[in-house]
């Protein structure tokens, strides 16, 4: 009986149904068709546009079949800003195109899997968006409503840039990748700045020679020093946690860049930050005491190789005498406090802070204080929401030495890693007294990759709360 059904079998897999088109040829056919369109297209109109094209169909195919490539591109566009660079691409919006293609993969992925998009439910993420809520709710009780609805479509593009972190950065790998990228494109920032500086285009602001960005990511002084001070602990972290001599010599040679375009940028609040950090990173030191000797030591040598001008502008911090710009931050506290005694409960609108204050007899100036641009901007709500973000950041940031206490290698990174979280956290803190730093990226940009990496390390080891210890995958 087994014999006698094997010619049929054998006849059947040749006279069976068989596949007329393959994928192979529909692949080839649209290949053909398409280099015979822009062979056409070449030939009336630009070929800069034809390859500007091929290239965009180029970088769409490569992001749906590797979307942390995706990732990657978006924040290369998203720091180094190419549409401001490069005023031909400045039509094509490369940020927020690649934001909504980006979003669009997620779509489809979350589809495929039966899933819908769901924003990221931990608890962080959860306060993360309810500040942003907060923010839509100071826009409906503006004093402006058109730079309140400014102030917020650019903080859109901070709540992807979150998103993304959180969606796919989700493996160890993946987030050594997304820290060096941001790492790296932050010094780039930096050694552009320097480089502008010391080629003679700065610019004189206050009676000294200070720079800033060459686009709007750290365009101002304040912001761009804030940058530096914050890339600070990054490069610590990886310099503690690779041993390669050639890889040790960079970091170190851009922990050098970071400071020196620190110290040209003017910026007070940027030298209190960075102060903050040290002090944070000797706080946590078993050597205490030699650390803070260190930085005495370490602040003494700056200041005297430092030149006169930038003597004068940080020898202000610690001056009993007034000058116009601290008259002008004292005059715009008491302004913002004005402000929120007038409408505690959602401010006068995100963003509104130099328009409600001309509108009540001053000048255009901004609040020159997280506290205070915060309670004045977006009152109590947006105040409570945005201090159960820290909060919860700050808890997680706690909870992950105890969670991953082995194998030791794990532990000594994850005290390394939370020790550069605290210190730009302190250092943000400290450098917000004098800096209108609610909307800056960083804090989100650090409370991102936290919540990434403890995904990350809850998939990899598993969750000690729950297992009762850190179980490595085979």
């Amino acid at each position: 009986m087994a014999d006698s059904t094997k010619p049929y079998q054998t006849r059947a897999r040749f006279t069976g149904p068989r596949s007329i088109i393959s994928r192979t040829a529909v692949f080839y056919t649209l290949y053909i068709l398409g280099a015979i369109l822009l062979g056409l297209a070449a030939v009336f109109t630009d070929p800069l546009y034809v390859i500007g094209a091929i290239s965009g169909i180029l970088v769409v195919g490569l992001i749906f079949r590797y979307p942390f490539f995706g990732f990657v591109l978006y924040m290369i566009i998203y720091i180094l800003r190419p549409g401001e660079r490069i005023p031909a691409l400045a039509p094509f919006r490369t940020e927020f195109v690649t934001a909504i293609l980006l979003l669009l993969i997620v779509a489809i992925a979350s589809a495929i899997k039966g899933r819908g998009v769901r924003f990221p439910l931990d608890n962080i993420s959860k306060a993360f968006l309810l500040f942003f809520l907060a923010l839509g709710f100071s826009f409906v009780f503006s004093e402006w409503k058109m730079g309140s609805y400014d102030e917020i479509f650019k903080f859109v593009k901070i709540f992807i840039l979150y998103y993304f972190i959180v969606v796919f950065v989700d493996t160890e790998k993946r987030f050594q990748v997304a820290f060096w990228a941001i790492t790296l494109l932050t010094c780039i920032v930096g050694i552009e700045a320097a480089y502008n500086y010391f080629t003679g285009n700065y610019r004189i602001n206050q009676g000294i020679m200070r720079i800033g960005g060459s686009t709007s990511y750290g365009e101002h002084s304040n912001s761009m020093a804030m940058y530096m001070a914050t890339t600070i602990p990054f490069l610590i972290y990886l310099f503690i946690r690779y041993r390669k001599i050639a890889l040790r010599v960079l970091l170190i040679s851009l922990m050098a860049v970071c400071f020196v375009t620190l110290i040209i940028t003017g910026s007070r609040s940027g030298i209190l930050t960075f102060l903050g950090i040290l002090m944070t990173y000797a706080w946590f030191s078993k050597k205490r005491v030699a650390y803070f000797a260190a930085i005495i030591i370490f602040s003494i040598a700056t200041w005297f190789a430092m030149p006169d001008q930038y003597k004068m502008r940080y020898g202000s911090i610690v001056s009993s005498d007034v000058d116009g710009s601290s008259q002008g931050r004292l005059d715009a506290w008491k302004a913002g406090a004005q402000m929120f005694f007038e409408k505690p409960l959602f401010g006068v609108g995100v963003g509104v802070f130099p328009a409600a204050y001309m509108m009540r007899g001053g000048i255009y100036l901004s609040s020159h204080s997280l506290y205070v641009e915060t309670l004045a901007t977006t009152g109590i709500a947006g105040a409570f929401l945005w201090g159960l973000f820290m909060y919860r950041l700050i808890k997680l940031l706690a909870e992950m030495r105890r969670r991953w206490k082995s194998p030791p290698d794990l532990a000594e990174n994850i005290l390394v890693y939370r020790r550069a979280n605290y210190a730009i956290i302190a250092g943000l803190f400290i450098g917000g007294v004098f800096g209108h730093i609610l909307l800056r990226d960083t804090w989100y940009i650090v409370a991102g990759l936290v919540v990434a990496r403890h995904n990350a390390l809850v998939n990899l080891y598993g969750d000690e709360e729950k297992d009762g210890s850190a179980e490595t995958n085979s």
